[in-house]
């Protein structure tokens, strides 16, 4: 009998295994993306079937099934290639296609590839990013303390005179202290991203503080992006999602261009150092 889940395929343990109304089984972790994705309850969730599920994500325009092993690859992605950094940031509104506003998990691999969620993972690069700090307010404060300069009203009362002023010699034995001081509070920071799937550059704000932004300057900008212009978003793509066997292909289409005289030696030298880079 199968023990494995049916979406993820990992093995199944008793407290973790949902049954089915159609006999399938699959984890609890699947189960409650499920359940929160199609908005569930309990009756609802009693009749849920593999049928029901796949229908519910395609109304959404979505898959399941590719949503789980896009995710279990970029776990093994993570164990195999290694990570550089992981830190929280905070998305601002108008993150859009990024994520929405809120905390998020940020990982940088060992290859400069970065997933801004491990559970909907969509790999970029980092190609440039900026911070509007530090900016600071201030705090105001006041405290009371005794006023051991008044000398007269001590020994005053030391002595038991001006019993009828206790109220008076009380408030003139303390005073009130005020201070300020800056304290930095959270300003903006820019992320400008290339995601890897469709060669598009997104721009997201993060709220910051000096110390957050430290944090976003010790990730690493990817390699081929100091000698790009940042405007130019075609040479970026062109740059940067270029497979290997893309670049043995282009090569095969140049040297066919330098042998039928279309380019100059000189030109299909230039050409040819661009696509060896990626092989």
């Amino acid at each position: 009998m199968d023990n494995t889940c049916f979406y993820c395929g990992l093995p199944l343990r008793v407290i973790d295994r949902i049954k089915l109304a159609d006999g399938n089984k699959i984890c609890k972790v699947c189960h409650n993306k499920v359940y929160e994705t199609l908005n569930l309850n309990i009756i609802t969730a009693r009749k849920l079937t593999i049928e029901r599920i796949d229908a519910g994500y395609e109304a959404l325009g979505r898959d399941f099934y590719d949503e789980v092993q896009s995710l279990l690859e970029a776990k093994d992605a993570i164990n195999e290639v290694g990570i550089f950094s992981r830190f929280f940031i905070e998305l601002a509104a108008g993150a859009g296609p990024l994520h929405a506003p809120g905390k998020v998990l940020l990982v940088q691999l060992n290859d400069n590839r970065i997933i801004l969620d491990t559970e909907k993972p969509e790999y970029y690069y980092l190609i440039e990013r900026s911070f509007q700090g530090p900016a600071y307010k201030s705090v105001f404060s006041s405290k009371t303390i005794k006023n051991t300069t008044d000398k007269t009203n001590v020994i005053s009362e030391f002595f038991g005179l001006g019993k009828n002023n206790d109220k008076t010699n009380a408030d003139s034995l303390q005073k009130t202290v005020e201070t300020s001081r800056d304290v930095e509070i959270k300003s903006l920071a820019t992320i400008k991203l290339f995601r890897i799937s469709d060669g598009k550059i997104l721009t997201a704000a993060v709220h910051a503080d000096t110390e957050d932004y430290s944090e976003i300057l010790s990730l690493q900008l990817h390699p081929m992006m100091e000698a790009v212009d940042y405007e130019d978003k075609a040479a970026i793509a062109e740059k940067i999602s270029i497979t290997p066997d893309e670049a043995v292909e282009r090569l095969k289409q140049l040297k066919e261009l330098f042998d039928l005289g279309i380019l100059s030696e000189d030109e299909f030298a230039e050409k040819k150092r661009e696509y060896v880079k990626h092989l």
